[in-house]
This record gives C-alpha cells, structure tokens and sequence, in this order.
C-alpha cells in the first residue's frame, strides 16, 4: 500500500466518523421530538413516522439535513474516487 493510499483510506475514515455523527445526531432528535409528541419516552409508531416526516421538511432541521447531504455527497465522491488512487 502506497502512502497515497493510506492518506485516502485516513480522509475516507475522517469523512464517515462525521457523516456517522451527523446522522446519529440526526436520529436522536427525531426521537426527541417524537417522545415530545407523545408524552413518553415510547412513542407509537405513527408518532415516529409523523415525527420523521417532519424532520424530513421542518425548518428546524434545515442545517443538519443540509450538513448530512453534504457528507453524503463528499463520501459518494471519495468513493468515485477511490477507484482513481487504488488502481
């Protein structure tokens, strides 16, 4: 394995412990939001999906959808990419 190799297999691991983070972060504020809805800390499962559903379009969530797109996007990248340096 060459240097190169190493630096990209590094940056692709960086990259996916963010997009990990962000989504995570992500999901726990829609469970937030649904244990909100519905007054306990179990939710139905029409609670989530609704709760889902608004984080989909809900203006609160606007910047972490918009950083976890970006990091799906740059990980589809390096990914394109990683055919380039490895061969």
């Amino acid at each position: 394995m060459s240097v190169a190799v190493a630096y990209f297999v590094f940056l692709q691991g960086l990259v996916f412990i963010g997009w990990a983070f962000l989504a995570f972060r992500w999901l726990f504020a829609i469970r937030t939001d649904a244990a909100e809805q519905a007054g306990s800390p179990w939710p139905s499962m029409a609670i989530q999906l609704r709760a889902f559903r608004a984080a989909l379009i809900d203006n609160r969530h606007r910047s972490l959808r918009r950083a976890l797109m970006l990091m799906t996007a740059l990980l589809f990248a390096l990914a394109g990419f990683a055919t380039q340096i490895i061969t």
